[in-house]
C-alpha cells in the first residue's frame, strides 16, 4: 500500500521502496549497503532523478508510465532497476523513494565480482552516456542488444 500510494493520489508514476532511510538499516548487510551506496549514487548522476536507493525491488508502476516504457527492452539481469531507472528518466516519468524496512536474513546476494564491477556499472554509464547526448536518442539507445 505504501508503495502504491504516491501513484494513486497522483504524486508519482514510479515508485521505489528505499531501505536506506529505515530505522532497521542494520538489516542490512554491510557489504550490500556499501555496494548499494555506490549503485545508488551512480544511478543518480547518470540519471539526474533524486532516488536514494537505486537497488531496491520494491517498486510499483503506473499502469500509464508503464504503456510510456518499452518494458520489452528492459536489461533482464542484474541491472535492471537502474536501466528501469534510467528509462523512466528519459520519457520524463516522476519518480519517486518511499521508505521501505530492509527485510534480510541468513541468504547471499547472487551478486558477483563480474555483475558488480562490469555488467551494473555498464548499464550505469550507458544511461549516462544516452542522458547527455553522447549518444543519439533513437528510441532503442537503451536495448541490452546494443
Amino acid at each position: 500500500v505504501k508503495l502504491a500510494l504516491p501513484i494513486v493520489r497522483g504524486e508519482a508514476d514510479y515508485v521505489k521502496g528505499n531501505r536506506l532511510s529505515h530505522e532497521d538499516l542494520r538489516a542490512m548487510p554491510v557489504a550490500r549497503r556499501l555496494g548499494n551506496a555506490v549503485f545508488s549514487a551512480l544511478t543518480r548522476v547518470a540519471t539526474g532523478l533524486s532516488i536514494e536507493d537505486s537497488q531496491c525491488g520494491y517498486t510499483a508502476l503506473a499502469a500509464a508510465a508503464a504503456a510510456r516504457l518499452d518494458l520489452a527492452r528492459l536489461w533482464p539481469r542484474y541491472g535492471y532497476p537502474n536501466d528501469l531507472l534510467a528509462r523512466c528518466a528519459l520519457a520524463g516519468l516522476r519518480v519517486r523513494d518511499v521508505e521501505v524496512r530492509p527485510v534480510y536474513g541468513d541468504e547471499e546476494s547472487g551478486i558477483g565480482l563480474w555483475e558488480g564491477l562490469v555488467v551494473i556499472p555498464s548499464v550505469i554509464a550507458r544511461a549516462a552516456i544516452v542522458r547527455r547526448g553522447w549518444a543519439p536518442r533513437s528510441g532503442r539507445e537503451l536495448d541490452p542488444a546494443e
